[in-house]
C-alpha cells in the first residue's frame, strides 16, 4: 500500500513539475517586477518566482482568476469572514493583515487584487519567514519546507502534510532549476 501511495505522490510531483514549466514562461510580464522587488526585500528572486509560479498552477484558469474578481467586487464581506487566499500569490487576508496593520480588510483585498501589489506582499511575507526561520544550521531544504509550512499555514510547528511535503519539493525543485533565470533570459531574448 505504502508503494501504490509514493508512486501517486511522483506521479503528482513530475506532473506538477511538467505545469511549472509550461507555466513559467507565462509570468513573463512580472520578472523585472520580481527581480526588482526581490532586491528591494533582500530575498531570492528565484524563491519569489517559484511560489508565485507555484500558486499560479493552483489557479491557472482565467474563470477562476476572474470569478475570484467578481466574488471580491460582489460580496466583499463574505471574502473577508472566510479569509479566501487572493491574487496571483494566493495571500490570505488574515496574513496580508500582519504585514499591512493599518490597513482595513477591504483594502487590503483591493491590493491582493492586483498582481503587483501581490507580489510585493508576497515579497514582503516571505522576507518575514526566512527572518523567522533563520536557522544557519538548518540544511536548505529544512529551510524551505520551514518557510512553506509558514506561507500555507502560518505555523513552522504544523504537521508534514503530504500536500506541505509536495509544495516543497516543488518550490526546491523549481529555484534548483533556476526556473526564474531560465524565464528573465528567455523574456529578454524574445523583446
Amino acid at each position: 500500500m505504502k508503494n501504490d501511495s509514493l508512486s501517486g505522490y511522483y506521479y503528482k510531483y513530475e506532473l506538477y513539475k511538467m505545469q511549472l514549466l509550461s507555466e513559467a514562461l507565462k509570468l513573463k510580464k512580472y520578472v523585472f517586477y520580481i527581480k526588482e522587488i526581490s532586491y528591494e526585500y533582500d530575498i531570492c528572486p528565484e524563491i519569489l518566482f517559484s511560489i508565485i509560479l507555484i500558486e499560479t498552477i493552483n489557479r491557472r484558469s482565467f474563470l477562476t482568476r476572474n470569478v475570484e474578481c467578481i466574488t471580491c467586487k460582489l460580496f466583499p464581506k463574505l471574502m473577508i469572514r472566510k479569509n479566501i487566499s487572493i491574487g496571483i500569490a494566493q495571500i490570505k487576508i488574515k496574513t496580508a493583515k500582519k504585514i499591512l496593520p493599518n490597513a482595513d480588510d477591504h483594502e487590503i483585498m483591493n491590493l491582493l487584487l492586483d498582481d503587483f501589489n501581490n507580489i510585493k506582499i508576497c515579497a514582503k511575507l516571505i522576507a518575514n519567514y526566512l527572518e523567522i526561520i533563520n536557522c544557519s544550521q538548518c540544511s536548505f531544504n529544512t529551510r524551505m519546507l520551514n518557510l512553506v509550512k509558514v506561507y500555507l499555514t502560518g505555523d513552522i510547528n504544523s504537521p508534514n502534510y503530504p500536500w506541505i511535503n509536495l509544495y516543497k519539493d516543488l518550490l526546491v525543485w523549481s529555484i534548483n532549476s533556476n526556473l526564474f533565470n531560465k524565464t528573465f533570459n528567455t523574456y529578454l531574448t524574445l523583446t
